[in-house]
Formats: C-alpha cells, sequence, structure tokens
C-alpha cells in the first residue's frame, strides 16, 4: 500500500472555520438574557457598543458585562470598523458531510 488514505471530510479546513466554535446548542444551554443577546446578534450582524446599549435598555454597565461574558465564553468576538469596536457572534458552522457531492451522484 502507499500509506495513502482517503479524506471522506470532503477537504481539508477552509480559512475562516472555526475547528472548536460553539454551536447552537451550546447557546441554548446559556442563561436567558445570554441566549435572548446572541439571537438578536445573530440577526444584526455586527453591532456597536452603542447597538448593544440600545438593546439592553441604555444600560452601559450591564452591556459591558454582558458583552465580556459572552467574549469570555467564547460566543463573540470583538473586531474594529472604523477604529471603533464592534461586536459578533461567534459560532462554528455547520459540519460539513462526510463524502463530497461528486462521490454521491457517482455512487447513485
Amino acid at each position: 500500500m502507499s500509506g495513502k488514505g482517503f479524506n471522506l471530510s470532503g477537504g481539508g479546513g477552509s480559512e475562516g472555520e472555526s475547528a472548536g466554535g460553539h454551536s447552537m446548542l451550546d447557546v441554548l444551554n446559556l442563561p436567558e438574557d445570554e441566549q435572548q443577546t446572541i439571537k438578536w446578534m445573530m440577526r444584526q450582524g455586527k453591532v456597536s457598543f452603542a447597538q448593544v446599549e440600545a438593546h439592553m435598555g441604555d444600560q452601559e454597565k450591564a452591556a459591558r458585562t454582558m458583552l465580556d461574558t459572552l467574549i469570555a465564553k467564547g460566543f463573540v468576538r470583538e473586531t474594529l470598523v472604523d477604529g471603533q469596536p464592534h461586536y459578533q457572534t461567534q459560532l462554528a458552522s455547520k459540519p460539513k458531510p462526510l463524502l463530497p457531492p461528486k462521490i454521491w451522484k457517482a455512487l447513485e
């Protein structure tokens, strides 16, 4: 044998793909207020601190605590947009099929 095996995963990992990441099931295991914040952020995309603060009823300290907690747990990441911090969810992508579609097509 040549020592080469088959890669059943459909290829190597792509850039930007999270190896560990949290799933939606992990989100459902969070406290209710954190779940609601994550779900809201998923619908919004990238959000500024001011947007998070407004979403939380203009409570600056609560917004900061929530973001710090979700960042520490790995559900949210902070990025800079035009020099200003913005936040977005960081969840694992859906698992890839074990075999690429062209192999399934050939097996039909």
